[in-house]
């Protein structure tokens, strides 16, 4: 019993072999798209779609005129602490790589499309290891592509990606 355990094994190593080809190189690798929150969260401040900060921002300040009008300070002092409280949030996400779970929310239904369109079988924010078999493949622009960024944000994405991260405590108020 034990020589034909040997002999399926050789004959199962040869047909692996046959051509030149190992077993390691005959399996595809998975693609692994990889992506920068900073970049993200640079395409959500910056797009025009009604969900994203332009919008909220812009909606902040027609609650804040309209509170103001009817004289209800304490929705007034709510407001004015809504609007730097939501600039924080988003310098620390975009300059910082604060987590991003709000903004991937508004794409989530998108990313079976941007994995598709990048050719990856699986999107994650960071590796920290990636063995043999594993192609990491950076995909931030196609995940920034559901907010439709302009050129010009574009361009900025393009050069934020180029600089490390600002410590988190750098972006606080508090500092």
């Amino acid at each position: 019993m034990r020589g034909n355990s040997i002999v399926l094994c050789c004959l199962a190593a040869a047909l692996l072999t046959a051509g030149g080809v190992s077993a390691e190189e005959s399996t595809p690798a998975l693609r692994v798209g990889i992506f920068d929150s900073r970049g993200v969260a640079l395409a959500y401040g910056r797009s025009d779609r009604p969900d994203c900060m332009m919008a909220k921002v812009a909606e902040l300040m027609k609650e804040y005129e309209q509170a103001k009008a009817e004289g209800n300070e304490e929705r007034v002092k709510e407001l004015e602490k809504a609007g730097p409280a939501m600039q924080e949030q988003i310098h620390k996400q975009v300059f910082g790589g604060a987590p991003i779970d709000d903004i991937l929310a508004l794409i989530e239904d998108d990313l079976p499309g941007v994995a598709a369109a990048a050719g990856v079988d699986v999107i994650v924010s960071g590796v920290l290891h990636g063995g043999p078999g594993v192609e990491l493949v950076d995909i931030t622009l196609e995940m920034c592509a559901p907010f439709e960024p302009d050129d010009q944000t574009l361009k900025m994405i393009e050069e934020i990606l180029l600089v490390p991260r600002i410590d988190e405590s750098e972006l606080s108020s508090d500092h």
